[in-house]
């Protein structure tokens, strides 16, 4: 073992390095971004995945592939920020595939790595890589790339947490001292919040998120000022007749029990969507967590926009959501009754779901921001 470790002391080295790597990796993807996908066992999976060929890397003395595992962990997850899509399956239920995508590129990174390694010990020995002009330009790109990735992560690390980001400029901000557009290297954020000096309550109030243009995350408050999006179960009537600092508006919420399998429950009142591309943004706490619930919206004509859970707890958005009048539900869901012949336990779901829906207001309506005049 001492006779290995001497002998390739390099090698464990850039292993332990990568391992670092892919160790903050799996910390952002699972924790920091955990309300971009919602996902607790999939980052796990992938990290088992790079720790089990990391293993293998390190018993074979591996010299580029350690790198491409932690590296494609971490870029898995941006190209599945930026490509991902929802779509609606045949049932009606959305289903996102940022997953596949972060799996694949993760995977694509592996096999890369794996014929890099192979070109890299078959013509290695050729080239003088401490002169090469090509070992230079290599780690000045990598170099670059980590650093982007630092800066953009700590800036969406920081409006995660409703705070201003620390590498962006503000090109399109607003009178109120803080809300608007800022724009960083790639990436750039809508920022809605409270900046005037005698707000209750200073600070970001929700944001979106963008990766070369493509939204990628959102966030809120439950409690918010309502300035250029409108919740819940407000009306136009509603909006038009309050003035922009009297009301804040709080989560709604859905208290469900014993739900059999089939059996949905409503809220109170319809949410009316007046633009296309609304969302909902919802929290949903359940016990008999091996149970599958489907939550979401209901139009008029029998459409849903849903999204079906299963674990007992989770946060998340559905979008795309088209202009119309919605009923807010919550389903245990019809298949769950596959395991009545089988199932000791009841079948019966008991919780409560969390909700706010949101939607940009029409240019010429009242208390947007639109009626504010960017600063030169």
């Amino acid at each position: 073992m001492k006779e290995y470790m001497l002998k390739n002391k390099k090698s464990l080295l850039n292993h332990v390095i990568a391992l670092g790597i892919l160790l903050v990796g799996f910390i952002l993807g699972r924790y920091v971004f955990f309300d971009v996908h919602g996902m607790k066992e999939f980052p796990v999976v992938l990290l088992f995945l790079g720790l089990v060929v990391m293993g293998i890397s390190v018993l074979t003395a591996k010299k580029v592939l350690p790198y491409f595992i932690s590296v494609g962990y971490i870029i898995g997850f941006v190209f599945g920020f930026i490509f991902q899509a929802t779509k609606m399956d045949a049932n009606g239920v959305s289903v996102n595939n940022l997953w596949v995508i972060w799996a694949v590129v993760d995977v694509v990174f592996i096999v890369v790595g794996f014929f890099c390694e192979w070109c890299f010990r078959k013509y290695g020995a050729s080239v003088d890589w401490k002169k090469s002009k090509v070992t230079k330009v290599i780690i000045a790109i990598l170099g670059i790339v980590v650093l982007w990735l630092c800066v953009g992560i700590t800036d969406f690390a920081l409006v995660h947490n409703y705070k201003k980001p620390l590498f962006c400029i503000g090109v399109e901000l607003y009178q109120d001292g803080g809300s608007g557009k800022y724009a960083g290297l790639g990436y750039s954020f809508d920022i809605e919040g409270n900046f005037m000096p005698e707000a209750k309550d200073p600070g970001v109030t929700s944001y979106r998120g963008y990766i070369f243009g493509k939204e990628v995350s959102r966030g809120f408050w439950e409690k918010m000022e309502v300035n250029n999006l409108i919740y819940g179960d407000m009306s136009v009537a509603d909006a038009l007749g309050m003035e922009q600092n009297d009301k804040t508006i709080e989560g709604n919420s859905i208290a469900f029990s014993e739900l059999a399998p089939g059996q949905e429950e409503k809220y109170a009142t319809e949410y009316y969507a007046f633009t296309d591309d609304a969302w909902l943004d919802y929290s949903v706490t359940y016990e008999r967590a091996a149970m599958t619930i489907v939550i979401g919206l209901r139009a008029k004509d029998g459409t849903e926009y849903s999204k079906e859970i299963t674990g007992g707890d989770e946060k998340g958005t559905i979008t795309g959501i088209p202009a119309g009048t919605y009923e807010v539900f919550v389903r245990n869901s019809e298949s769950n009754a596959d395991y009545e012949d089988t199932a000791i336990e009841s079948l019966n779901v008991t919780g409560t779901m969390h909700f706010v829906g949101g939607q940009r207001l029409p240019e010429d309506m009242p208390y947007s921001h639109s009626s504010f005049t960017p600063e030169e």
